[in-house]
């Protein structure tokens, strides 16, 4: 919090102080989504969500280097499940420089400081986050790039702190420019997140099913889990105005302990907090295809699948009943999206579709979902 205050005070001494507006720099959208399988489950609840977001930033730049101040924030309401509805915002500071003779080596250096507003039930989601990342891009010959690159995250659950943790991720890639106008792209990731709340070590003696408790406990201990990612990526240019993108990636977690929440009336389904990609391990594969159209609209369409092996977390049927020692999903999606830029209006026009279907041998995670949206953005 007082990294937060401290961030806000800078922010606003720039307001006060700036001596023109040619710096500056604010974003609106007004965005809205249909669903037909909001909490991502087998009971298929419909809802329709609205997002009003804001994004504002102030620039200070010299010939090699600029640092930019920045504040973004959104609300989003839900039509059918109105306590469902919350507010986010973030407040960060971010540095960039460009070094050698060329200024052809990019560095990267920033921070920020987020939180989340839920309500009523909803209120479990509500939690604040500090993120610290560093990025380096250099040359390595005409023909090779290379990036490396580093992130600290804290997340603080306000009424779960069985989920609070820590997260050290770093990256390195290397990047291929081919003549034929191929671009290669290969990346490996490795994480490590700890919960900063210790587990009671338990030797089991007993089980009531999904919702059920095992009993017994002896030492404490702080779970981890240690991951890493291999990814590959290969864009080629078809003819102008055409690009085809291909990616393949698989997730091999190297220590495996993890925590979930199971719960029976699909109020926790958030995969970012609580079954975020720690949770599980597994392939995947994606391919995407861009259209420049005339009037320069761009549409994509990107079709995927992605193999899911969770981690210590068996399969239930509907009743609660283990029928399996681990879940194991099989998520299938497509997604196509249209966006057209008004540059001289500073407006720009979206919509989308996306399809998916989630096949796992846990009943309750059995679904499929339409989901449709539109989105609005203006820059001023």
């Amino acid at each position: 919090m007082k990294l937060f205050q401290t961030i806000t005070v800078l922010f606003t001494l720039a307001v006060v102080t700036s001596s023109g507006l040619s710096q500056w720099s604010l974003q609106t959208g007004l965005s809205g989504k249909y669903d037909d399988n909001i909490n991502n489950n087998y009971l298929q609840m419909k809802d329709k969500i609205t997002s009003l977001s804001l994004t504002g930033s102030y620039t200070w730049e010299t010939d090699n280097s600029a640092t930019e101040m920045f504040y973004s924030g959104s609300l989003n309401y839900y039509s059918t499940t109105i306590d469902r509805t919350f507010h986010y915002h973030s407040i960060g500071i971010d540095y960039n420089h460009l070094y050698g003779e060329e200024q052809d080596t990019y560095l990267n250096l920033g921070a920020s400081y987020s939180t989340r507003i839920n309500r009523n039930d909803y209120t479990l989601y509500d939690h604040n986050q500090l993120n610290l990342f560093g990025t380096i891009k250099f040359p390595i010959s005409e023909r090779f790039a290379g990036m490396s690159g580093y992130s600290f995250t804290y997340l603080n659950m306000k009424e779960v702190p069985d989920f609070n943790y820590i997260e050290h991720a770093a990256f390195f890639q290397l990047k291929s420019f081919l003549p034929t106008r191929t671009t290669i792209i290969l990346q490996t990731d490795l994480g490590y997140k700890m919960y900063t709340t210790p587990n009671i070590d338990t030797t089991s003696t007993g089980s009531s099913g999904r919702w059920g408790d095992k009993n017994s406990s002896s030492t404490s201990s702080y779970p981890g889990v240690t991951q890493l990612i291999g990814m590959m990526r290969i864009g080629q240019a078809i003819v102008d105005g055409t690009g085809l993108s291909l990616s393949g990636q698989y997730i091999l977690n190297l220590q495996s302990e993890s925590r979930y929440i199971l719960s029976y009336d699909g109020i926790v389904s958030g995969d970012d907090i609580f079954d975020d990609q720690y949770s599980y391990e597994g392939p995947s594969a994606n391919i995407t295809l861009t259209q420049l159209l005339p009037a320069q609209v761009v549409l994509k369409l990107t079709a995927g699948i992605q193999n899911r092996n969770y981690l210590l977390r068996p399969a239930y049927d509907l009743i609660g009943t283990e029928i399996a020692d681990k879940r194991v999903d099989t998520r299938k999606n497509i997604f196509l999206s249209t966006e057209k830029n008004f540059e001289d209006l500073g407006i720009s026009l979206g919509l989308s579709y996306e399809y998916l279907q989630n096949s796992s041998n846990d009943e309750y995670f059995k679904y499929s979902n339409n989901i449709f949206g539109i989105s609005l953005m203006y820059q001023y």
